[in-house]
């Protein structure tokens, strides 16, 4: 269900006119200097009613920095806070209890699951938006996000011989800054409860780190533990509850699932098997007659991003040893701007377009990155390692191509299409890969996959 808050900020008088309005305007002195103090008034509402509180909103300057902030135990409560003309980022949170939150944040603060074993109990949710005081009139809104993936698993006919069950999830994140970019990759663990002959749990954890999700679950008895391990090519996504059902029989546990999005999308219901992760795209054959192209590299007249087995792991050049093929991720030589996402109402299929036109050489079959794929590029190339950039646009631009811009001219993240053009990342460690949106422009980057056989 989709929760949104919106923060309508308004002064003294103008309060109650405006307090039945969905999104209201923040008035301003036209002529404030910089060190005037405004009483701005933040008054809270929700299109759906069900909002948790407390809910704690803050006030970042511009270097980052708390200006002001306030909690509010209930709906009923209005925000005042105190602030000098200027540019703000609002940042709301809500749903807190068994997150630790810092004492005096900035921007880059970072928000971590409390306890040891990376799981809540509650699933955080954040908004944020920037706001002028003192400047022109504007309208403000802030949509309230889950920022967790929600687990929720069932078990049954297991052997009675079973005294305790837990799930262990490889690998999420384990924090999350003010600005909302996750960071810090661990293991989330779980115990599961039995009720009758079926053994159960929920819980909440920040998204995947990893290209793919590794579900690893633990059956204990008397003659000890054993361990069944399922993986699935793809990161748990913010927003996105996974239920999952598994059976047991005959010594060996079938696993099931059901994924849906909730609060963003229309739900989504799949079933499949748990098997090794595949890389998006077709792979095309394709024959080298001596050592197999390295990561980094220029072949046939393309960029290997990286190379990976059948089973979509990424592979070191010296793992590629003794191997008679490989396949190949190329990332494009050329990169395009100002590209809109798929929900721009004007021209949704604008990033689908250049994919059905890119030819680089005699190849095509071009696609947008998935996430999948992004992760694996972030971890080669990012702008935390900026000698990898450096180096890579080098390679770049020495095949005649156009350099990655991984940071514009102010020096901010520059956002790239991903997922059908639905979804954008930054080329940062941490890629803070989030739900495109209908007005902003995007660079776009195209992939392709390529199987390099020896001789």
């Amino acid at each position: 269900m989709k929760k949104a808050i919106i923060l309508m900020l308004c002064f003294g008088s103008l309060i109650a006119m405006l307090t039945s309005c969905e999104k209201l305007t923040i008035p301003s002195e036209e002529n404030a200097e910089s060190t005037d103090v405004q009483k701005v008034q933040i008054l809270t509402r929700s299109t759906t009613d069900d909002i948790t509180y407390p809910l704690t909103v803050y006030a970042f300057k511009s270097d980052g920095t708390c200006a002001a902030s306030q909690t509010l135990s209930s709906a009923s409560e209005s925000l005042s806070l105190q602030l000098a003309s200027g540019t703000y980022q609002i940042v709301a949170l809500s749903n807190t209890e068994g997150y630790t939150l810092p004492d005096n944040p900035t921007l880059s603060s970072l928000i971590r699951i409390s306890s040891e074993q990376n799981i809540s109990t509650r699933p955080l949710q954040t908004g944020m938006a920037n706001v002028a005081v003192g400047t022109t009139s504007q309208t403000v809104s802030v949509m309230l996000s889950y920022r967790v993936s929600t687990i929720k698993i069932s078990l049954s006919g297991l052997p009675s011989s079973v005294t305790a069950v837990s799930m262990t999830v490889a690998s999420q994140y384990s924090s999350l800054s003010m600005e909302g970019e996750y960071g810090d990759a661990k293991t989330s663990t779980f115990p599961l409860t039995k009720s009758g002959d079926t053994w159960t749990a929920q819980t909440y954890t920040f998204p995947g780190a990893s290209a793919q999700t590794v579900f690893s679950i633990a059956l204990t008895t008397a003659d000890g533990t054993s361990t069944y391990g399922y993986t699935y090519g793809k990161p748990l996504e913010a927003a996105t509850p996974y239920n999952l059902s598994g059976t047991y029989s005959d010594e060996e546990l079938n696993l099931f699932a059901t994924f849906f999005n909730q609060g963003w999308n229309e739900s989504i219901d799949l079933s499949f098997s748990f098997g090794p992760n595949q890389s998006g795209g077709e792979v095309t054959p394709s024959t080298v007659t001596s050592d197999f192209p390295t990561a980094g590299t220029i072949w046939d007249g393309h960029l290997v991003a990286y190379v990976y087995d059948d089973e979509g792991n990424v592979l070191e050049s010296s793992a590629t040893q003794g191997l008679t093929s490989v396949n190949l991720l190329l990332l494009s030589l050329e990169e395009w701007t100002k590209v809109c996402s798929a929900y721009n109402e004007e021209n949704p299929t604008e990033a689908i377009e250049y994919t059905d036109s890119y030819c680089e050489g005699d190849l095509s079959g071009w696609s947008i990155p998935t996430k999948a794929e992004v992760l694996n590029l972030i971890q080669l190339y990012n702008v935390s390692h900026l000698a990898s950039m450096q180096a890579i646009n080098e390679v770049i631009v020495s095949a005649g191509g156009s350099e990655i811009v991984a940071l514009d001219d102010d020096d901010k993240n520059v956002r790239y299409l991903c997922d059908d053009a639905e979804q954008a990342f930054t080329w940062r460690l941490t890629p803070n890969i989030l739900k495109a949106g209908a007005t902003t422009k995007y660079s776009l980057r195209l992939v392709n996959h390529v199987k390099a056989v020896k001789e």
